[in-house]
């Protein structure tokens, strides 16, 4: 067993991978998607899926958000949906600053009804969080408690 418990195995994210800023393809699609399709063919991004190898799961789920930015429509058919895999994270940060010193409010999503407008959502405040380094032991957090829990 290696570090954190996990079984070291071939599975690993090379230096160039974990360099990764985003996928100017994966940009272009979704403009595109919005821009060439009739305006009823709606959908949703999500930032971050958490997976889990011992055993495979999903930890949980991701999506960032602005401090103040509304979860959207499309956002909470999408979420409602996912909830029955892993929890999902809104994950608040005030800005790109924020977001490279690792500060986040994470709420975790409860549901929603998409109807209203603006839709309604059940969020609970989850951490505060002030640095990538108590952001890890809140993941790490996760994870140890989707051990035994398969998706």
């Amino acid at each position: 067993m290696g570090e954190n418990g996990y079984a070291h195995t071939h599975l690993r994210m090379d230096g160039r991978t974990a360099a990764l800023k985003g996928s100017p393809l994966r940009d272009l699609f979704k403009q595109l998607h919005k821009s060439e399709l009739p305006r009823h063919m709606t959908g949703c991004d999500l930032d971050f899926v958490i997976v889990e190898k011992n055993p495979d799961c999903i930890v949980a789920f991701y999506d960032l958000k602005r401090t103040g930015e509304a979860v959207t429509f499309a956002e909470v058919i999408g979420y409602n949906a996912l909830l029955a895999v892993a929890p999902l994270y809104l994950l608040f940060t005030a800005g790109p600053e924020a977001l490279e010193a690792g500060r986040f409010e994470v709420h975790r999503y409860l549901g929603g009804n998409r109807g209203p407008n603006p839709p309604t959502v059940r969020t609970e405040l989850h951490a505060r969080l002030a640095s990538w380094d108590e952001f890890c032991g809140w993941e790490q957090g996760l994870r140890d408690a989707s051990k035994g829990k398969t998706s």
